[in-house]
C-alpha cells in the first residue's frame, strides 16, 4: 500500500525486502533532514519561524494528511 501513495508532501517508498527476522524498506532520498532537527536547531539558536514559514510548514502537513484519509 505504501508504495502506492503519490503526493509531494509523503516521502515515497521505493522497494521493500523482507528475511526471516526483518523488513528493510527503501526509501526516496530527500535533502534537508527532518522537520524535527530543524525546528530544534532554530530553537537552540534563539531563532524563529516567522509566521509565513510556519503557515506554509502546517499547510503541507495538512494536505499529506488530508491526502491519507
Amino acid at each position: 500500500m505504501l508504495k502506492a501513495l503519490e503526493h509531494p508532501n509523503i516521502v515515497k517508498v521505493r522497494e521493500y525486502f523482507e528475511d526471516d527476522e526483518r523488513i528493510y524498506v527503501c526509501f526516496e532520498y530527500l535533502k534537508g533532514g527532518e522537520l524535527f532537527c530543524q525546528i530544534n536547531a532554530k530553537a537552540k539558536n534563539k531563532g524563529r519561524y516567522t509566521e509565513k514559514q510556519a503557515a506554509r510548514i502546517v499547510a503541507q502537513l495538512v494536505k499529506a494528511v488530508d491526502y491519507l484519509h
